[in-house]
């Protein structure tokens, strides 16, 4: 998952304070940015990230791909949807147009392939445990996970044109990776300033921070569950 530079990378220690966003404090965004730089980097450079980035997986890997982003993407939004009657902060956030389930049906439908039409990798079956209980117990957490999916926008918009080029697609096919067009980079901004206006406990917002490394680890594992074996041989070689 590339968020471009957009969230930045750095180095946390374990002391890092968890504030409320206040002025002088530390923000829950720049708290993501730092806290989340390593996982962020090991999710961007797995090879088959790098091979998505550049446009050169087989088309069918990247059909493959879709339908597990399908499966991650529909389970996150629902339990999102099902936890903001109680967390009202969830939908402050994350509002319509940050839903991806129907770009991605949407990119599907243009290939020819029904979403869930091949069951989620083991990575993705975890995470879907991980997430129902995560909505149970603490569903703050699931902002954490939208965030790293929200920002991927400000890379996969660029990682777009590689696409287009490698499969021969205009619009459809690629709504996923680039929902806004024009408008991402204030679409990002607004989401961020929504983000950072809440008022967050220290517990809350270590929540988030955690949820998000969880979701940069999970986005690595995917990409080693999805890997193709032309890929694995020219690693291996």
């Amino acid at each position: 998952m590339d968020h471009s530079k957009a969230t930045g990378s750095g180095v946390t220690g374990s002391g890092c304070p968890f504030a409320h966003g206040k002025s002088g404090d530390v923000g829950i965004m720049d708290l993501l940015r730092v806290a989340t730089a390593k996982q962020h980097d090991e999710a961007e450079n797995h090879p088959f990230q790098q091979a998505f980035f550049a446009g050169k997986l087989p088309r069918e890997s990247y059909i493959r791909y879709l339908v597990e982003l399908h499966h991650v993407y529909s389970g996150l939004e629902a339990r999102i949807r099902e936890a903001a009657g109680d967390v009202p902060e969830l939908t402050e956030v994350v509002v319509d147009e940050n839903l991806r389930e129907s770009d991605l049906r949407d990119d599907l439908e243009f290939f020819g392939t029904e979403p869930g039409s091949v069951g989620p990798t083991p990575a993705t079956e975890t995470f879907l445990s991980q997430i129902e209980v995560m909505s149970r117990t603490k569903p703050i957490a699931l902002l954490g996970l939208h965030y790293v999916l929200e920002g991927s926008n400000n890379g996969s918009k660029f990682i777009s044109k590689n696409i287009r080029r490698a499969y021969d697609l205009e619009d459809r096919g690629v709504k996923t990776l680039d929902p806004y067009g024009s408008d991402q980079r204030q679409r990002w901004l607004e989401y961020k300033t929504r983000m950072g206006a809440l008022t967050l406990s220290q517990t809350d917002s270590a929540a988030i921070v955690e949820a998000a490394q969880l979701m940069f680890t999970t986005m690595g594992l995917i990409s080693a569950d999805l890997m193709p074996e032309q890929l694995q041989d020219a690693i291996a070689c």
